[in-house]
């Protein structure tokens, strides 16, 4: 594969396909809303100066590249490899991702960003999220990787990704506490239990190999802290 359209390209899984891509040597044509957020900008700069990345508003009718559709966290049309949440119909069907831009509603982020600013965490809000993300995690770039693999070998779906470990969330979880000796409170996450996963008929189970819980896990602790430092002029 030598070029690639990936819809909803600027956002958290967006943002490692592209990372994914165009590691690979692939050219990558962004397909993401004209306005963008604070954090999509982010995404655009680091990209912006590779030559194997494009930025459009609009994907292009003609456009005859193969196409993967981020559904993960935004709806998103168009034909394609539909990559999607477990609990949604899609080509690839992914579990909780972690890793750099995970979504702040999402416990590792939400207990990360409060360690750096400070403050308490909100547990019950995080409990409710924890049921769901406890179910299965996979560190968001290996994901992507997989989905890669998928389509250079033309590998059918539906297919549902997941870890090879069923204690990813909590060795993840714990690592997010060694490193933020304050959150030692949040440490009854732990005893959180999974929400029971589902699969649907006909679909796949495929295990993803990659970094280990901690490793994915530091990394993502040192991606947020270098952003909020830089924003705080630390």
């Amino acid at each position: 594969m030598k070029r690639v359209t990936i819809v909803n390209a600027l956002d958290f899984f967006g943002y490692h396909l592209c990372e994914e891509a165009m590691n690979r040597g692939i050219e990558v044509t962004a397909v993401d809303n004209k306005d963008l957020n604070e954090e999509q900008e982010i995404m655009r700069d680091l990209f912006a100066r590779n030559s194997l990345f494009t930025l459009k508003s609009e994907a292009d009718e003609r456009d005859d590249n193969p196409v993967i559709v981020n559904a993960y966290q935004r709806e998103a049309g168009g034909n394609g490899i539909r990559v999607t949440s477990a609990d949604k119909d899609g080509d690839i069907r992914l579990p909780a991702l972690y890793g750099p831009f995970q979504p702040e509603t999402m416990v590792y982020s939400s207990l990360i960003r409060t360690a750096l600013e400070g403050k308490d965490a909100e547990f019950s809000r995080l409990t409710l999220a924890a049921e769901k993300e406890a179910v299965d995690l996979l560190y968001a770039g290996d994901a992507a990787s997989d989905v890669f693999e998928k389509m250079e070998n033309a590998e059918d779906g539906p297919i549902l990704l997941s870890s090879p470990g069923s204690e990813t969330w909590k060795t993840g979880l714990t690592t997010v506490l060694d490193t933020f000796e304050h959150l030692k409170g949040a440490g009854k996450l732990l005893n959180v239990t999974a929400a029971e996963r589902t699969v649907g008929e006909g679909v796949t189970v495929v295990t993803v190999e990659g970094l280990t819980p901690a490793e994915g896990v530091k990394r993502q602790i040192e991606w947020m802290e270098r952003l909020f430092n830089e924003k705080e002029g630390l």
